[in-house]
């Protein structure tokens, strides 16, 4: 999995990037652009905690005098509580404006399990907004992670988990399927990669067990999705509405909720769908992760061609839409890009004149694959990441990585090893019934992606190889066994906003019990005519949305 990095996240919305090359995400308070991030506060160590919501003052906002916290202590086993078993999950309430109506609690999670800090940072300048202005802000992070406790502990100290990370985005890790001239996909370089990259990811995976053993069992997606309904349960918001804002990885919490409490909840948004059922049921190692990754990438040389063609001196704002790696049609961009790519197969590309903020901006092989794979495929909010590859490719061929851009974008908050988590990463393999668990079978997949990928399908596929070396003892006491076919009493809204328009479409479930309102996010990304008839093929009631700012859906549901 992929991250934002918050530092940057908060600089991009509160106008810190050059106006020439802001992506213009969203729309924010007046004034905002002259905010400076406050500086984070710990409001949770040493605060009582009980088994009922006690909100206390916290955080300082922008209008609002205060935001509430609390520390909430649910079991570790729903089942099968123990005294002293328990964590201690960390919540944060943004009250809702008073000078709009009352409508209810907006429940809002982020990628990397740490809602809170996000939150905090943005709320009022995204989520009070427009429609969501009637909504008390409810956020939290979930076990394990962020400001609850105890937190998943992987490495000895920080110090450690520091040096992990450099060592994964460093030049001397080759990264699963990451082939080049300098090492070429022999059949002696295929096994040895695995075998090294298992060997890296298995000491994360020994470092969680050593340290977190007692944890680990009660971490699933599914124990999260429980803690939800308890908070939602404490709320006692009555007849008010009570919906929900899920990311990426978290979107897995939100699916499994709505299984779990079909009718406890008026409204879901998600952001980039993670395939649950198939999560669950054989932990995303089949093809179908490689498939991802090659269609977002031939979707994007679909909707490039399809747009108008920009310069690389053309603003965000101008290029729209647009594609600053324009060709007539699909095959000519795909063929540009792989011209390009094959240029870079034996040397590393260095900018020709230096950046302020990456130098010479090296790049392999690999870390060109990496960047465009991670523009193309995280669920990115607001952010318009496929015209940030479009820009990147057109940097690399024009060998400047300009002040501002879309390579020094991409590389320092994208880079390998950039907003490396732990809890992000062995989550799956907690979730996951079943893994690949060998070098054969890692050597059979990787041969089959050697055939079917441009390497976009590496990246995504990654995490088969972490989960191959996740101990077998280490399962969860309550994983989540049942289907996805419950009868939903509330609507969902699967956002498109990777450059696959159909991705978020195909891991929807629920297929027959709710009006389904497709959302895409649309800047670069052009919506293909056969993509509404597909929709209305598969869901009988459904409609096709095409938005261009954070949070347009909602209001066709309110």
């Amino acid at each position: 999995m992929f991250y934002l990095q918050l530092p940057f996240v908060l600089g991009l919305l509160l106008g810190c990037v050059a106006d020439n090359f802001a992506p213009n995400p969203v729309h924010l308070l007046p004034g905002a652009q002259t905010l400076k991030r406050q500086e984070a506060e710990d409001w949770f160590t040493g605060r009582p905690s009980s088994a009922t919501l006690n909100w206390y003052p916290c955080y300082h906002g922008i209008s609002i005098s205060n935001y509430f916290c609390a520390r909430l202590e649910v079991p570790y086993d729903y089942t099968r509580p123990k005294p002293g078993d328990i964590f201690k999950l960390a919540i944060l309430k943004v009250p809702a404006r008073t000078d709009v109506p009352y409508l209810g609690s907006l429940f809002l999670t982020w990628i990397d399990g740490h809602a809170i800090d996000f939150t905090q940072a943005v709320a009022e300048l995204i989520y009070q907004q427009g429609v969501f202005a009637g909504y008390d802000i409810i956020s939290w992070d979930p076990r394990g992670s962020g400001h609850t406790t105890p937190v998943l502990k992987c490495f000895v100290d920080d110090a450690a988990k520091s040096a992990y990370a450099d060592f994964l985005g460093g030049s001397g890790f080759i990264p699963y399927g990451g082939f080049s001239g300098l090492f070429p996909p022999t059949e002696k370089n295929i096994r040895e990669n695995i075998v090294t990259v298992a060997a890296t990811y298995k000491k994360l995976n020994d470092g969680c067990v050593q340290y977190s053993s007692n944890l680990l069992p009660y971490m699933g997606t599914a124990d999260n999705a429980k803690d939800l309904h308890t908070i939602v349960s404490l709320l006692q918001t009555g007849n008010k509405k009570k919906s929900m804002i899920f990311y990426g990885g978290t979107t897995a919490i939100g699916l499994t909720y709505a299984a779990m409490y079909p009718t406890e909840f008026d409204q879901i948004l998600l952001y980039g769908a993670v395939n649950s059922e198939e999560l669950f049921t054989s932990g995303l190692n089949s093809p179908s992760a490689i498939r991802d990754g090659e269609k977002a990438l031939r979707a994007f040389f679909d909707s490039c061609s399809a747009s108008s063609e920009c310069t690389i001196g053309t603003t965000f704002e101008l290029c729209n839409p647009g594609c600053y790696f324009w060709k007539p049609t699909a095959n000519a961009v795909k063929a540009r890009y792989e011209a390009l790519k094959a240029k870079y197969y034996n040397t590393p590309w260095k900018s020709a004149s230096p950046n302020p903020n990456c130098g010479d901006c090296t790049m392999t092989y690999n870390d060109i694959a990496h960047i465009i794979s991670i523009g193309l495929d995280i669920p990115a909010g607001g952010f318009n990441m496929a015209l940030h590859v479009s820009r990147a490719l057109l940097e690399i061929e024009t060998g400047n990585a300009i002040s501002g851009g879309s390579i020094e974008y991409l590389k320092t908050n994208f880079g390998a090893g950039k907003g490396f988590e732990p809890y992000s990463r062995i989550l799956p393999c907690l979730d996951a019934q079943s893994t690949i668990r060998d070098v054969d079978e890692l050597e059979v997949h990787m041969k089959l992606m050697n055939r079917t990928s441009s390497q976009n399908g590496f990246l995504i596929a990654s995490k088969e190889v972490q989960c191959s070396t996740w101990p077998k003892g280490i399962k969860l006491k309550n994983p989540y066994t049942s289907d996805f076919k419950a009868k939903i009493k509330g609507q969902m809204v699967f956002v498109s906003n990777t450059a696959d328009a159909e991705q978020s479409l195909e891991k929807s479930v629920f297929p027959h019990s709710f009006t389904l309102i497709a959302c895409y996010y649309s800047h670069l990304l052009i919506i293909r005519a056969y993509s509404a008839k597909k929709i209305a093929s598969r869901f009988s009631n459904s409609r096709v949305i095409t938005v261009n700012e954070l949070g347009v859906c909602f209001p066709h549901l309110l």
